[in-house]
């Protein structure tokens, strides 16, 4: 049996930021990771998943990306619940000068 119940109204109590890879390169690269994770009742994250991800320029350092993404909502906590639900967190990575 899956579970598929969206989860509502849902706030982190903890959360730990993706850190940027570094990683020599002649230019600096951006993007994006949206993961798809499960919540338990105890609002630990389990299960998370990749659902979409892109890098500039050029697709290179999306795999990059996605590994420090799902290294940091598994640090994510939620408050206890009732029953486990499904949630989507969007990670943004940017250079910034």
């Amino acid at each position: 049996m899956s579970m598929k119940m969206k989860c509502n109204d849902i706030e982190p109590v903890k959360t730990v930021a993706p850190k940027y890879p570094v990683k020599e390169s002649p230019w600096a690269h951006s993007g994006y990771v949206l993961v798809s994770f499960k919540i338990s009742d105890n609002g630990s994250v389990y299960e998370p998943t990749v659902l979409e991800s892109k890098s500039e320029p050029g697709g290179s350092w999306a795999q990059l990306f996605e590994e420090k993404a799902l290294k940091a909502i598994k640090k994510w906590k939620y408050r206890n619940r009732e029953k486990s639900c499904m949630a989507e967190q969007n990670f943004i990575f940017e250079v910034v000068e």
